[in-house]
Order: C-alpha cells, then structure tokens, then sequence
C-alpha cells in the first residue's frame, strides 16, 4: 500500500503515472483526526489510518510523555448513534399491522403539529422525537416487512445498523428550513411510491423499501440537527415564530398534508 494524497486516484499498490505524469496509486492509507472520514472524496477502497488520541499532534504529545487530548467520537455520529439505540425497541414494538400508509401519515400529521407551535427546543424535541420517533419505527416495520415480501431475512436490528453505517456526518448540512424540505420531499416520495405504484411487484417494493429508507434516514438526521447544531431563538424570536414560518415552508407542508388526506 502507498500512502497518497487526498485528491490522488488509487488501486491496490500499484503506482501507475496521470496525464501530468504524477504518481497515482490505486489503495489509498488517509491519515485523518480520530473523528473525521474519508469518504466525502469518493473513494472505495481505504485503509484508513487513526490516531489512538484526538490527532496525530496528540498522538507525538504521548509518545514524549506529554499530556495528550483522548480520542472523541463525531458528535453527530454520537448522538445518531445514541438516538437509534433508543429507536431500536421502538420499532420492534410496533405491530407488523400497523406498517401501512395510514400510520405513517399520522405520524407524519404530528410531526406538522408540533412545529406548528413554535421553533422552541421543547417542540422540536415534541417532533422530532415524538412523533419522528415514531414515524421511524413504522418505516422500519414497513421496510422489515417488504423485505420479507421479496424473500429477504431482515429484521429492526439490521435494518437499523444499516441506516448507522450509512450517515456521513460530513455530507449532513444545512439549517431548519433545509431539515424540513428535506423531510418533506422524503415524505413526497413514499407517497408517491404508495399512491402511484404496483406494490405486487418486485421492483416496486424495493422501491418503497428505498424510499422508507430515505424518510428514517431524515428522522435520524432531524434529531442530530436538534441535538447538535440548532439554536434555540431568543426569546422575542421565539414568540414571533410561534404562528410563522420561513417563506413557502407552509405551503410545503399543506401539500404534505394533502398527500395524507388523499
């Protein structure tokens, strides 16, 4: 293995020369801090060198006897991982029958309702860990059960280690106003599959099981930006975003609705 740059190609070991007559190799070694990976440069095929301690300045500190900051782990991915332990006997609680349309709409109703009342931690935490608690864990069933359908052993348990080993801290951006979008065009989708698709068909059921997928991942997503990047507005803020909401948010929203209502 070679150790290479970033922004370099890579294969196994193997140097090979670019156009500009750079060296290339094909298995890349990343010397990263204890929290941060490499896949936001779009590589495949990493040995990923760690650091015992926080860094690698650390890692020198111990090794002359200093004092040396300990290794963390990504606050996102603390909390992500925190949230989905808890989610885990949620999900396996709910009843199979209860993996339809129906319930995630109503759960999807609730989480509306809470944001309805204010940009306040307290109903933030009503929607995202609530009633989005809750909303995950009828996904999970769903995407439990269509796995069945298509002849696949799956269950809440790996489903949910899954969707863990899935979430890139680095590619998770934006603010309240992107959350909810996000959340929304997540749930559009789902309904859409429902509304719109064959769901007797393989394809299609792998479809739904897809886009389940995506609307747990915006749950997880939801919490972990709650729990570790929102602010809270002061005060008067906070009063005046009680019955406000940022522009075309609500008529996003009312279109969530409808789908519901359909």
């Amino acid at each position: 293995m070679q150790i290479g740059y970033a922004g370099e190609d890579t294969k196994k070991g193997q140097e090979c020369s670019g156009s500009a007559g750079e060296k290339r190799y094909h298995e890349t070694g990343i010397c990263l801090s204890h929290a941060e990976t490499p896949y936001q440069q779009g590589y495949k095929k990493i040995q990923i060198l760690r650091p015992a301690c926080k860094d690698w300045n650390e890692d020198l500190k111990n090794l002359h006897g200093e004092e040396a900051a300990p290794a963390q782990e990504h606050p996102k991915i603390a909390e992500g991982g925190g949230w989905i332990s808890i989610l885990k006997p949620v999900a396996e609680s709910v009843d199979a029958k209860y993996a339809t349309k129906q319930y995630i709409c109503r759960y999807y109703q609730e989480i509306y309702n809470a944001l309805k009342k204010g940009r306040e931690n307290k109903y933030l935490e009503e929607a995202f860990d609530e009633a989005g608690m809750l909303l995950a864990g009828v996904l999970v069933r769903c995407m439990e059960k269509e796995g069945r359908a298509l002849g696949k052993e799956t269950d809440t348990v790996q489903i949910l280690d899954n969707l863990q080993k899935r979430y890139r801290p680095h590619q998770d951006k934006g603010n309240f106003h992107t959350r909810i979008q996000n959340m929304q065009k997540a749930f559009s989708d789902t309904m859409e599959v429902f509304d719109t698709k064959d769901l007797s068909l393989k394809e299609n059921k792998e479809l739904l099981v897809k886009k389940c997928m995506s609307l747990t991942m915006e749950c997880i997503r939801a919490h972990i930006f709650v729990a570790v990047d929102y602010q809270e507005p002061v005060m008067g803020q906070a009063h005046g975003n009680q019955n406000t909401q940022e522009p075309g948010m609500e008529a996003q929203n009312k279109r969530g609705m409808a789908l519901c209502s359909q």
